[in-house]
């Protein structure tokens, strides 16, 4: 009789955690992407005159092109530093340098664009 007792016991307590599992795993939230980095060069992306309009770039050589937008958001740095659009279009012209493009993915808009070179600001 107390195997039989213990026996329930065990069922109950394995029925309890599975039970506490299972509603722990729906409530947890779901995993979105807020942002997207594209690495390209700067001889694979058509930068526009002014900060404004959309930038052209291709991700890797015969991959179609992604048409990302610029807005009064979009930030630009050299390696770590902020820079204005002028500064950053002509270090960006000096050479083929590494460029990182982070945007959101739904609108398709930049957040942040980035030299990986420090080198490029002198």
């Amino acid at each position: 009789m107390i195997d039989a007792n213990i026996r329930s016991i065990r069922r109950l307590a394995f029925a309890a955690i599975a039970t506490f599992a299972a509603g722990a795993a729906m409530a947890a939230p779901q995993l979105q992407t807020i942002e997207e980095c594209l690495e390209s060069g700067t001889r694979a992306v058509s930068l526009p005159g002014i900060a404004s309009g959309s930038v052209t770039a291709n991700p890797c050589a015969g991959c179609p092109s992604l048409r990302l937008r610029l807005d009064a958001k979009t930030r630009f740095f050299i390696g770590k530093e902020q820079v204005p659009y002028a500064r950053f279009r002509e270090a960006a012209a000096k050479d083929d340098l590494r460029l990182d493009l982070y945007y959101e993915p739904k609108s398709r808009t930049l957040n942040r664009v980035r030299l990986a070179t420090a080198s490029a600001a002198k």
